[in-house]
């Protein structure tokens, strides 16, 4: 690994990998057993855009004037920056699904099916490292892929994704885990959510 990769990846990690959040994900994606018909994707995207979904119900409820996918494309995968040096890309826990949460949803799906290669195959002692390397380093530009692989939307428009995304949050086998995560919202919430999530991901399907 040369000095120019090591900067690479530092520049990555200090600007929009929010550690911990990914971290969970991975563990989720690698150890996670199915509780009350729950599934992994909830540790991740699918949790993260649930919060997402409320949070732009209670902003289109409190302000009838504005539609809710104006709320929607104003807080999904918004790039938030830290006020005193606004060069420096950090989450401030203002949004529910910022950029950096988008990122390492997506990370997490990719770096966990590294490390499960790795292992299969043995392929080095130095598994977590090794899958990292690898991953931020080339792959990381093949992110939005991970994520398509991982909700498999039978179409890749932005009417196609906005649909898988409608249909999969509204799953009744979920229903349970969408009530504690978004409560009572309404449909226009939940739409708007979704469709400024897909148009995020296939206005640039690199993501990054």
């Amino acid at each position: 690994m040369t000095e120019a990769d090591v900067n690479n990846m530092e520049y990555t990690f200090s600007r929009m990998i929010e550690l911990p959040h990914l971290a969970v994900i991975i563990s989720a994606y690698l150890y996670f057993k199915s509780v009350l018909g729950s599934k992994k994707e909830w540790y991740g995207w699918a949790g993260d855009l649930a919060t997402g979904i409320k949070e732009v119900n209670i902003l289109a409820v409190n302000n009838l004037n504005a539609a809710a996918i104006g709320h929607a494309r104003d807080r999904i995968g918004k790039m938030e920056v830290l006020e005193d040096n606004p060069y420096n890309l950090a989450p401030t826990n203002e949004v529910q699904m910022n950029y950096c949460d988008v990122i390492a949803d997506m990370d997490a799906i990719g770096i966990s099916s590294l490390i499960k290669r790795n292992m299969i195959q043995n392929s080095s002692k130095y598994v977590l490292s090794a899958a990292f390397s690898s991953y931020y380093l080339m792959l990381y530009k093949k992110r939005c892929s991970y994520w398509l692989n991982d909700l498999k939307p039978t179409e890749y428009s932005i009417e196609g994704l906005t649909g898988a995304l409608v249909n999969y949050m509204k799953a009744s086998s979920q229903a349970m885990l969408a009530q504690l995560k978004m409560g009572n919202v309404q449909n226009e919430s939940i739409v708007a959510a979704c469709r400024s999530l897909a148009e995020l991901i296939m206005h640039d399907r690199k993501c990054y």
